[in-house]
């Protein structure tokens, strides 16, 4: 019996839909049926691929990936199988990948900013920096919006390299320059902030001043929650605190101490870990409050619901303008006293 190849497609098509949605199972479901209409089928191969490693599947992803690569050299999937052998933390595998990436594709984009986070993770800052300066200089001069985007984002990038060079003014120029490039990413805006932080014998008024401007650029239209709260004065006083540092860092040997010691019979404490990286000081925090919120993935009205569900007396912010930061959230007001340290 020949082959349905429009069948194949239009399932293929539906099940990158609800891949798009999140809609993991129906998708995989639909995988599953085109390849076992069509098992040469590059767009169902590449799309169990990704969705493998959006499940966590990772060495699954790895075949899947492979297999349409032997049908189709893209660069998209080189681009992918690297993504997964960085996610693996098989750095040498992950670069080869995006190089194959750039000689199926001249400059492929992508590819080479991926390259760069590998290498600036390795410690290898100047080859990264490299490859961020030819992604922004091809990117501006082919002026479409996702490559001027891509532009944003490697200046951003290269701000983090400078700074990690301790470079701070050369840091702030190109944050600055991020934050122009992309007006409506607050994350880029606040490492310009940061970095100001770090500048010898600068003004503080000027940190100040760009501190107070990103709060209406990017909290403007946000409408405060109606809070209310138990006024009862023999209950506990419930404190969160939000931060994506909840692990191996400066913030947190200065909170273990107060997190170990608090009276829990006048204190209950929330933590809203925002962070993408956890470690054995992660678990070791987690024992030592009443709750813990698990906030990176959710948005941040969300987290101002849950923060008011949680009834949470005083919400306490940690990270002030640096990475990963969830400023936005206190402008839900979800607390009716709130703080930034």
């Amino acid at each position: 019996m020949p082959l349905n190849f429009t069948h194949v497609a239009d399932r293929v098509a539906l099940a990158a839909e609800h891949q798009m949605a999140g809609r993991f199972t129906e998708a995989e479901t639909l995988y599953v049926e085109a390849l076992q209409l069509n098992a040469a089928d590059v767009r169902a191969l590449r799309g169990m691929g990704m969705l493998a490693f959006q499940l966590g599947r990772l060495l699954v992803a790895e075949q899947f990936l492979r297999r349409a690569l032997d049908l189709e050299n893209d660069p998209a999937t080189w681009t992918n199988l690297g993504d997964v052998y960085a996610t693996l933390g098989r750095g040498d595998p992950a670069l080869a990948s995006y190089e194959r990436a750039c000689q199926a594709h001249a400059d492929y984009l992508p590819a080479m900013n991926n390259a760069a986070v590998v290498l600036f993770l390795s410690g290898n800052n100047h080859r990264a920096a490299e490859l961020w300066s030819r992604i922004v200089e091809v990117a501006t001069a082919r002026g479409d919006p996702a490559s001027l985007e891509l532009a944003g984002n490697a200046c951003n990038n290269l701000g983090e390299a400078r700074l990690q060079a301790a470079d701070t003014e050369e840091a702030c120029r190109r944050h600055r320059a991020a934050s122009q490039m992309l007006p409506q990413h607050p994350g880029v805006a606040s490492n310009y902030v940061r970095d100001l932080s770090y500048v010898a014998g600068i003004d503080p008024q000027q940190v100040r001043r760009e501190a107070d401007a990103w709060w209406p650029a990017f909290t403007a239209g946000i409408s405060p929650l109606a809070v209310r709260r138990d006024k009862d004065p023999e209950r506990p006083l419930r404190v969160g605190f939000v931060s994506p540092d909840f692990r191996e860092h400066a913030v947190t040997h200065f909170l273990l101490p107060l997190f170990e010691h608090h009276d829990r019979d006048r204190w209950e404490f929330t933590a809203y870990a925002a962070g993408s990286r956890e470690d054995a000081f992660t678990a070791r925090l987690s024992g030592l409050v009443e709750r813990w919120r698990k906030i990176s993935a959710a948005r941040d009205p969300a987290v101002a619901q849950q923060v008011d569900a949680d009834q949470i007396d005083i919400l306490i912010d940690l990270a002030g303008h640096t990475g990963e930061n969830r400023l936005r959230i206190f402008a839900y007001q979800a607390a009716p006293l709130q703080g930034t340290v």
